[in-house]
């Protein structure tokens, strides 16, 4: 048995990320944890101030730990299906008040549902963050406009999430929301590899969430943004 959790160990941190950009697109859809590594997280909260860390592979997810807080998506699968965690492993009273995540430098860029149609094959797009669980944010943007000159205004390299007093996300709770980000194939792919060991002390991330009360209910909390489901054109010349 421990052999076989081993080599399952071993296949985790032997992921590697590809573009998924076709040859003859500007950019597509499909964007997974992979992409997200080598990007930034900025956090600022009400003990240790503003922080930074950078995304790298960590088992099967994407993760970032600045100052204890923690930020992670799954590396296998689109990251608009999936769960994105913020996690404030500091102990209470310590608040985190605003966390915002920089695409700039990696292959991945953040796709709004606005404008409507957008970039051509650019798919679904989220305004800001959709709350799926816990203290839902006061306030979700996206800024900093991709520069390619096929952006049709719905791509950014930046997403801002702020929290305002009284609804803070205190020192042990957890927040989950979705966005959704594409490949871009005007910049260089990343390469994910283990990298540091970026998991949640003490304990495995899972079990320290598991028992927040802020993902115990599957009602989204609050929305904050919201998803516009479109029909994209497709690029020029394809019918």
């Amino acid at each position: 048995m421990k052999s076989v959790r081993a080599t399952i160990a071993l296949a985790a941190s032997l992921i590697v990320c590809f573009s998924a950009v076709p040859a003859s697109a500007q950019v597509s859809s499909l964007s997974t944890g992979c992409n997200i590594v080598g990007s930034t997280l900025t956090v600022s909260t009400s003990c240790g101030g503003t922080s930074t860390a950078t995304f790298v592979s960590s088992g099967s997810y994407a993760t970032a730990n600045a100052s204890s807080v923690i930020v992670r998506v799954a590396i296998d699968g689109d990251t608009e299906a999936s769960d994105w965690l913020v996690f404030n492993n500091q102990a209470p009273p310590c608040e985190l008040f605003q966390v915002i995540i920089d695409l700039a430098g990696t292959d991945a860029v953040f796709d709004m549902a606005t404008p409507n149609p957008g970039t051509p094959d650019s798919g679904p797009g989220v305004d800001g963050v959709i709350t799926v669980s816990g203290p839902a944010p006061s306030y979700s943007t996206n800024d900093t406009l991709w520069n390619d000159p096929s952006n049709q205004g719905d791509l950014y390299t930046r997403l801002i999430i702020d929290w305002d007093p009284g609804v803070f996300l205190g020192g042990g709770r957890s927040y989950y929301f979705q966005t959704d980000t594409d490949s871009a194939a005007a910049n260089t792919p990343p390469t994910a590899n283990a990298g540091e060991d970026q998991s949640m002390s003490p304990a495995n991330p899972d079990s320290v969430v598991a028992n927040d009360p802020g993902r115990s209910s599957p009602v989204p909390a609050r929305i904050v943004g919201f998803r516009m489901w479109r029909k994209r054109k497709g690029a020029a010349g394809s019918a």
